[in-house]
């Protein structure tokens, strides 16, 4: 797995344990079917689900929230498994990078009850945006409709975590820093960058180029990157999924990855949730 510079694989990335045990290639690649079937064999076909656990209201919207997003983790990370077990690593990754995006927001959303009002914000001003951007063209005047929703109230720190994937991440525990590390060397392989040069053309200027890229070395990491977004996902989901129909599974794919304890919000950004609602309870 080829880092960019400034970055270093730890115990994180490679998923090793307290007592410095990582998990094979293979046995990744197979606890990745198995939390793939168990996603199929819980969600396919399911036609309701009871919300709620004991320290939250049951919440239909971020719910579905939370189910988009998982879902979309583990539909692209499914491509990207295939992907990979047929060898093409550099078309796959940036598969892997959308579905990180999608698991951490969603297990974010599992957490802050104030992310579907930072969310749907956001995603208004995404629209205007486009529209603004649209409207310069001149070349959609007879389809375009500008958005008429309005940003609703909502907690600033939610704002700011919805806004920017950096902030999200550092709002998540355990592991903030590594989070958005983990985001960047994903990256490195889903853009024009120096990553993507040394892979296709690996030798000195005026060399010979390689019209594929040279094979990777470490394939693991990558399957552990998948793992990891597995995980994310179906820890987010089963959270609010009052049946907890795959805890098992996932606590032992958990153990196995080296990543025991589910994502939650840190302390502080709890702290900035609560103290937002109680403003907003006192002013209704």
């Amino acid at each position: 797995m080829t880092e960019p510079a400034g970055a270093s694989m730890d115990q994180e990335s490679t998923g090793t344990d307290d007592e410095g045990v990582a998990p094979t290639e293979d046995e990744l690649r197979d606890v990745c079917g198995v939390m793939l079937r168990s996603w199929a064999d819980a969600y396919s076909g399911v036609g309701s689900i009871e919300l709620g656990l004991e320290d939250q209201t049951p919440d239909a919207v971020r719910f579905t929230i939370v189910f988009a997003f998982a879902s979309h983790a583990h539909h692209v990370t499914t491509a990207a498994a295939d992907l990979m077990a047929a060898g093409e690593y550099m078309s796959a990754i940036p598969l892997l990078r959308v579905g990180y995006e999608s698991a951490l927001t969603a297990a974010w959303a599992a957490h802050s009850e104030d992310a579907a009002r930072a969310l749907q914000n956001e995603y208004i001003d995404t629209a205007k945006k486009l529209h603004g951007s649209a409207s310069r063209t001149g070349w959609f005047d007879d389809e375009l409709t500008a958005p008429e929703e309005a940003p609703v109230e909502v907690a600033p720190t939610a704002r700011g975590e919805a806004g920017s994937f950096f902030n999200m991440c550092n709002a998540l525990e355990p592991h903030s820093q590594w989070l958005y590390t983990m985001y960047r060397l994903l990256s490195a392989y889903s853009h024009p960058s120096g990553t993507v040069l040394r892979a296709y053309a690996p030798g000195e200027v005026g060399d010979a180029v390689s019209l594929t890229p040279e094979p990777m070395n470490d394939t693991r990491s990558w399957w552990h990157a998948a793992s990891m977004n597995l995980l994310h996902a179906g820890q987010a989901l089963d959270r609010l999924d009052r049946a907890s129909r795959r805890r098992d599974v996932l606590s032992e794919a958990g153990e196995l990855i080296g990543s025991p304890d589910a994502l939650k919000l840190t302390s502080a950004a709890v702290a900035k949730v609560r103290e937002h609602r109680l403003q907003r309870e006192a002013s209704e």
